[in-house]
């Protein structure tokens, strides 16, 4: 199956960075040059949560299951950003939707190529705005 996500997805994809920003403005101790930094991570965490543990969960669960159990999984390494900054705590929901989304992204169109590009956009619009 071939899917390209249009606008309506890259912008879906934008709320949780854009409720992020809302919420803390600029007073978040990751700036520009952090997200900018971390782009190359995107397409290491989409192979490895979307990939092999969203593929194997999505397989043995489930589509519903085992998304929601790859996006727990997900998020459990950007817990550790509360040793930055605790009062950054609303970002932990957002990050669990966004491996959410995600995994659906993943799920629908067979690839992890489109959410490794919506995952890098959206940390580089975060960083834009944060800058």
């Amino acid at each position: 199956m071939s899917y390209a996500p249009g606008m309506g997805e890259l912008l879906l994809f934008s709320i949780p960075s854009l409720i992020y920003l809302a919420v803390l403005g600029r007073r978040s101790r990751l700036g520009a040059a952090e997200a900018r930094k971390r782009q190359g991570l995107m397409v290491g965490e989409e192979i490895l949560f979307r990939g092999l543990i969203g593929g194997v969960l999505i397989r043995r669960l489930g589509f519903w299951v085992g998304n929601t159990a790859q996006a727990v999984v997900f998020l459990l390494p950007h817990a550790l950003l509360l040793a930055v900054d605790p009062r950054i705590w609303p970002i932990l929901p957002v990050q669990f939707l966004a491996g959410w989304m995600l995994g659906w992204l993943r799920h629908r169109s067979g690839s992890v190529l489109p959410g490794a590009l919506v995952h890098a956009a959206v940390n580089l619009l975060v960083g834009v705005l944060v800058a």
